[in-house]
């Protein structure tokens, strides 16, 4: 299976709700990340309090959010993964302790790294139309679903059946990863920081995969 998934809220079929059973035992201890790289404009907002300018290694933990401006850009490192921000994007660290990571991203667009995933570890993205589970390590490229193109692609499909479907949703998949891979491979190639740099290098050959996977299977369609 290839490592890079691409996850549009809007093209999910159903919402999937998570409900937890109360347990009498104290909560696991909460656990700390850090902003590993930021440009242009970003801002972090702790828990109860207001939004502030953000910079480099500022501490980021459950409750507290994250924005970024229309040219901003930042990277979280959150235990064993990571997750970049693109511009214009905008999440809450709804949850982080030793067994769960729970982001409710609200706005734009993330890049996530999982490097592993330990049994019993859970990694929950929550979106406007829906909750998604990330069940293995791996890179994967989340929209939120609230931007206009992403409803636009969404009204297109819901009028389509069969293999005009098959047709029109591979489309979207494969203009979404070569948008994908041309971000990555600029960033690889002139990136300014090194964390994001390697990140970049790390998610190319898996996003390169996806795509001629995409390509190869939107040829088998008549």
């Amino acid at each position: 299976m290839p490592s890079l998934r691409v996850l549009v809220a809007s093209l999910l079929l159903s919402s999937v709700v998570w409900a937890g059973t109360a347990r009498a035992e104290a909560p696991p201890p909460e656990m700390v990340g850090r902003i590993a790289a930021a440009a242009g404009g970003v801002s972090l907002r702790p828990a109860g309090g207001e939004w502030a300018d953000s910079g480099l290694n500022d501490p980021v933990a459950s409750g507290m959010a994250l924005r970024t401006s229309s040219t901003g850009r930042a990277t979280l490192g959150i235990g064993p993964r990571m997750v970049t921000l693109s511009g214009g994007s905008e999440l809450d660290i709804v949850r982080f302790d030793e067994g769960i990571l729970q982001i409710a991203l609200r706005q734009g667009r993330i890049g996530l790294h999982v490097a592993r995933l330990d049994p019993g570890e859970t990694v929950e993205i929550d979106l406007s139309r829906g909750g998604l589970w990330l069940l293995a390590p791996g890179d994967y490229d989340i929209v939120a679903g609230n931007e206009q193109s992403v409803k636009d692609a969404l009204d297109r499909l819901s009028k389509l059946n069969g293999v005009d479907f098959d047709r029109e949703y591979l489309k979207t998949i494969i203009n979404n990863h070569e948008a994908i891979v041309q971000m990555l491979q600029n960033e690889s190639k002139d990136g300014k920081d090194a964390n994001l740099t390697s990140f970049a290098k790390t998610a190319l050959p898996g996003a390169e995969q996806h795509l001629k996977e995409a390509r190869a299977l939107a040829k088998e369609i008549k």
